[in-house]
């Protein structure tokens, strides 16, 4: 499992991103369209670093967002 990163960008966009996977970030119109839109990078990632025969990174980010 990995930890996704929503937030929401100065022009009103939601950025999604995976900061235990360089380089995945993917903006969507709502936090919803961006998780899906990073679901598919997190994919394509995994996929690349298995052709190359490189291992995946541990997960070594948590967030953890209080509720108010």
């Amino acid at each position: 499992m990995r930890t996704v990163v929503v937030q929401r960008d100065n022009d009103g966009t939601w950025v999604a991103e995976v900061p235990s996977l360089p380089g995945t970030m993917h903006p969507g119109q709502s936090k919803m369209n961006a998780l899906q839109n990073i679901h598919q990078d997190i994919h394509a990632w995994i996929e690349a670093a298995q052709a190359e025969d490189q291992e995946n990174p541990d997960e070594e980010f948590e967030v953890r967002i209080p509720y108010c």
